[in-house]
């Protein structure tokens, strides 16, 4: 487990955290305030994402003045306030975009990424990565000018073909390796221009994630102030590990997991507006420099959005369950584990059977918090030939089976 601590959302893992908060509350008049949170390390400032819109769109013309801050409910002095690329011409998008495809197709929803292309403005950036069946090809950074630039990644986005493209062979064959290969591509992309880009939101639209080993790219992320958009997977038990993924880096990056309707491009809206009207708060360091577990809240004219963080590192170790072979029917109790590898609480969920804290014999499928160091044990019910443990600590799948058959 990495050493250096960043800041993180619940529900999120990884060496180092950056936190995302997006609960939303109604304002008069159909609109509302939504919060999004990059903690940070310890001893840099945190960033906080407010946008605020009513019925008409994005609100505008607010000052420091608008904005009341506290942290663990306690007033906030004072703070930086860096207004949207709405309103403010040095603040510029840059973005990368990436997609799945066949070699020599076009990407998956073409669409909806040439949406979002279509909505930046002279004076944003975006790049293109497009993963295939053993090749990974990009178009680096190009300015949005309106013209030869633009159309460049248009074509890109709708043929999967360019003539400036670069196109690297890989030996990825399976899903997890290459979504987070890609993932890696698009994040060089901002280390090799950092010089070159404007200063304002970046971020990374990324419909593929990897279901695990995700902590470095998050490291990644956080180390370039890179905020990763994702969308939720369907609510179905074979697409759990990747939606806790996706939910996981997006949450720890300060992004967003959006959902996206098939050719519709409903996303596209969504993130565009967080990138192009959100406000900037910049909070000085020292107001949560410690492990714990911390909750920041804002007010827009007496509508209150809030986000909890912490800001060292949250990921716990994987340990793999061998499968308990020869297990009578009934309740199965996994071994007792440590959770090692954290010096901050983690959120823990189950999505199958219950776990314990401290294994005392109190089980429980509810979602909470375990502490570093803290022991757990898993239970489940086996009336059949399975059973099956499946909970989450910090974005992390532990897996509990048991059979009773013997062994294969």
């Amino acid at each position: 487990m990495n050493s250096l601590v960043m800041g993180r959302r619940i529900r999120v893992a990884s060496a180092f955290l950056l936190v995302l908060g997006s609960i939303a509350v109604a304002l008069p008049v159909r609109a509302e305030i939504a919060l999004r949170v990059a903690a940070g390390p310890q001893a840099d400032e945190i960033k906080a994402f407010v946008l605020a819109t009513d019925e008409s769109g994005p609100l505008s013309g607010l000052g420091p003045e608008d904005f009341v801050v506290t942290l663990d409910g306690a007033p906030i002095g004072p703070f930086g306030l860096t207004l949207p690329s709405t309103e403010d011409p040095t603040q510029r998008a840059s973005i990368v975009i990436v997609a799945n495809h066949e070699i020599g197709q076009p990407p998956t929803q073409p669409q909806v990424y040439v949406s979002l292309i279509e909505r930046l403005v002279p004076g944003d950036f975006a790049a293109v990565i497009l993963l295939g069946r053993g090749e990974i090809s990009w178009l680096p950074f190009r300015s949005i000018d309106g013209g030869a630039h633009s159309q460049q990644i248009v074509n890109f986005l709708e043929t999967g073909q360019s003539g400036i493209a670069r196109i690297v062979e890989t030996s990825i064959l399976n899903f997890t390796n290459q979504s987070k290969r890609g993932l890696h591509h698009a994040l060089a992309q901002f280390e090799n221009s950092a010089d070159k880009l404007p200063d304002g939101p970046k971020a990374i639209v990324n419909w593929s994630i990897p279901t695990r080993d995700f902590d470095r790219i998050i490291g990644r992320a956080n180390q370039d102030d890179v905020s990763i958009f994702t969308r939720p997977l369907l609510e179905r038990p074979e697409f759990v590990t990747q939606a806790e993924a996706q939910k996981a880096i997006a949450d720890s990056t300060g992004g967003v997991a959006v959902a996206v309707g098939f050719g519709s491009g409903s996303a596209i809206p969504v993130i565009a507006s967080w990138l192009k009207d959100g406000y900037q708060l910049t909070i000085p360091a020292t107001v949560a420099d410690d492990c714990d577990l911390h909750m920041l809240e804002v007010t827009v004219d007496a509508q209150v959005a809030s986000a909890p963080f912490v800001r060292c590192d949250a990921t716990p170790d994987f340990k793999l369950f061998p499968v308990l072979w020869n297990a009578d029917p009934g309740l199965i109790v996994s071994e007792t584990f440590r959770v090692t590898g954290m010096t901050s609480p983690a959120p823990i969920a189950a999505y199958s059977g219950k776990y314990s804290i401290g294994c005392n014999g109190t089980f429980t499928a509810e979602p909470g918090y375990i502490q570093p160091d803290e022991e757990i044990c898993m239970r489940h019910m086996n009336s059949g030939e399975w059973g099956l443990t499946q909970i989450f600590i910090g974005g992390i799948e532990f897996a509990f089976r048991s059979s009773t058959s013997p062994p294969p």
